[in-house]
């Protein structure tokens, strides 16, 4: 850098140092303001704190067995009926006798989730079935539905509205259990991945 060295005048072991230069006398090395000596490294910053702390954690925690219970309660209710549905979809036929008990429906948006416990006359005794469907449907009122069941399965009766949307059905299943199972897993990896 373009600076100049004088002596000092009278006064052994001082340098005048113009700007932009960095010079040292026999003493210890000076401190020029903006600038570093050769000997001392620049210092990172310290990282700051985590936002939140233990409240952060505790509502990753929360929302992650939250998330959890919505996947565990459609593998326990949903998925049951889906996978009996596709077992006896090509063989199924209309019971005589049979009914609908407690049947609903609820939308949203376009979301569709029923309920129903399905009759079907028996011997010795009528077999009963509580049923959970949930599917995505361009459709406002109310369906129209028929019990149905495989004569080699009459324990696992179904309902037309079932069979008629079960391709619906499965991909509705694929795709919220798929974001039930990031919003679960995501959380709890990067809350392991901060420790």
């Amino acid at each position: 850098m373009g600076g100049r060295v004088e002596s000092g005048k009278g006064k052994p072991g001082l340098v005048a140092v113009s700007p932009g230069c960095v010079m040292s006398a026999r003493a210890a090395p000076a401190r020029i303001a903006g600038m570093q000596t050769q000997a001392e490294a620049p210092r990172p910053p310290a990282p700051p704190p985590p936002p939140g702390g233990w409240k952060r954690a505790l509502g990753t925690v929360l929302r992650t067995l939250i998330f959890g219970a919505m996947l565990a309660g459609m593998g326990l209710y949903v998925l049951p009926d889906l996978i009996a549905d596709w077992r006896i979809r090509a063989t199924a036929v209309p019971v005589a006798g049979a009914r609908v008990d407690n049947g609903s429906c609820s939308s949203k948006l376009v979301l569709h989730i029923c309920d129903a416990t399905l009759t079907v006359p028996g011997k010795p005794r009528a077999l009963s079935r509580h049923v959970n469907y949930v599917f995505a449907d361009l459709h406002w009122g109310g369906y129209t539905v028929h019990v149905l069941a495989d004569p080699a399965h009459p324990e696992l009766p179904t309902t037309s509205l079932a069979l008629d949307r079960i391709w619906s059905r499965t991909l509705t299943l694929l795709v919220a259990g798929g974001m039930l199972l990031a919003l679960v897993l995501g959380p709890a990896i990067a809350l392991f991945r901060r420790r």
